[in-house]
């Protein structure tokens, strides 16, 4: 997903999701993507299997 997509569907400004991406890439929680959605100026974004483990955590 692209930070602006979530920006627009979470309701928040893209500087906050691009800060919290950055915050979330350090801690290898989520990964730039250079996928078909990539063109130069935004990079998707997609979730590590440490990502992916603790966003399917309960609770």
């Amino acid at each position: 997903m692209l930070p602006s997509e979530l920006a627009d569907t979470l309701q928040l400004s893209r500087q906050t999701v691009t800060q919290a991406l950055r915050r979330l890439a350090d801690k290898g929680l989520v990964r730039k993507h250079a996928g078909p959605k990539a063109d130069g100026r935004t990079v998707p974004y997609e979730l590590t299997p440490s990502g992916r483990r603790l966003a399917a955590a309960p609770g």
